[in-house]
């Protein structure tokens, strides 16, 4: 949710920022994490980020570590982030809203990768994305799946075609391979699923 994607920038930047940490709670008056966090929140994100984070970073200042290269924030999957917060706005619209971008410091860079999910695609078009292959993934997800249904699978023969299987059904997202991986801790290589058991 959004609220959460701004304190998990909050916590980032404190991480990596000197003195962004003190400029943030100076600035919501508060002077322990717990209660910079329940302020925060309170504000709501978009105003938790526009009038709160990325000031705070203009406070700290460019760190040592960005004086020659930005500092990057890299937001992986970005079309997993679509839902909405209480006031109906998502992630994509917090981040790209003009008011907002505005307000980002020219010492900062935001690097996204994305499906090409048609909202972020609109919202991102006029930052000229590029398009990435993604043939790897897909070869490092069949070699996972492959390496998951061995012994898991009667008859052994069927463990590719099982493979291209659950491949298909994942679109080539880790998340569904890593609820594949919990599944199958329950298949005993005594009791192997069989390619039916996969397809239901």
């Amino acid at each position: 949710k959004p609220a959460d994607f701004v304190w998990g920038l909050a916590v980032s930047f404190m991480a990596s920022v000197p003195g962004f940490e003190a400029a943030l709670m100076a600035k919501a008056e508060v002077d322990t994490a717990e209660k910079l966090k329940v302020e925060l929140g309170e504000k709501g994100a978009v105003s938790a980020l526009r009038n709160y984070v990325l000031p705070s970073l203009g406070t700290a200042g460019r760190p040592a570590l960005a004086i020659d290269e930005p500092l990057l924030v890299c937001l992986d999957s970005l079309d997993e982030a679509l839902l909405n917060d209480e006031n109906g706005g998502t992630i994509v619209e917090l981040v790209y809203d003009n008011q907002t971008l505005q307000k980002w410091p020219d010492w900062l860079r935001l690097v996204v990768t994305s499906r090409p999910e048609r909202v972020i695609v609109e919202a991102l078009q006029k930052f000229q994305p590029k398009e990435l292959e993604c043939d790897a993934n897909q070869d490092d997800a069949r070699a996972y799946l492959q390496h998951l249904l061995a012994g898991k699978v009667a008859p052994a023969a069927a463990v590719d075609a099982a493979t291209e299987l659950l491949l298909v059904r994942s679109e080539g997202l880790f998340q569904y391979l890593a609820f594949v991986c919990e599944r199958l801790q329950i298949v005993s290589e005594d009791c192997p699923a069989t390619l039916e058991d996969l397809e239901s």
